[in-house]
């Protein structure tokens, strides 16, 4: 594993893109699932950009398919290695206000 150097959110485009051509994916997927209990994570958060738009997709999919309410308190888990500029994430989640944001730096046993 390599420490991620640099701004990876400005060179991450591709990755968004995939996001976008699984959005629709994601909504039916929840929409066809009765969920109660859940948890979100995202293992690979990198710096944050893209990892920040997946959840708002998937949170603002289980709000339109009401499986939680509009007000609910969502709490997601970034990891990544600890090698990871967490600095970047934890600014973009202080800008954010759709969730709460921990992080974990640790990827592997």
């Amino acid at each position: 594993m390599h420490e991620m150097t640099g701004n990876y959110n400005a060179h991450s485009s591709v990755q968004l893109n995939i996001i976008d051509t699984t959005k629709s994916f994601i909504e039916q997927d929840i929409d066809t699932h009765d969920i109660t209990r859940f948890l979100i994570a995202d293992f690979g958060s990198v710096h944050g950009l893209n990892s920040i738009y997946a959840m708002k997709i998937i949170i603002q999919a289980l709000k339109d398919t009401k499986k939680i309410h509009d007000d609910a308190s969502i709490l997601v888990v970034h990891n990544d290695l600890s090698t990871n500029n967490w600095t970047n994430l934890f600014e973009l989640l202080n800008q954010e206000k759709f969730y709460y944001g921990v992080a974990s730096g640790r990827s592997s046993l």
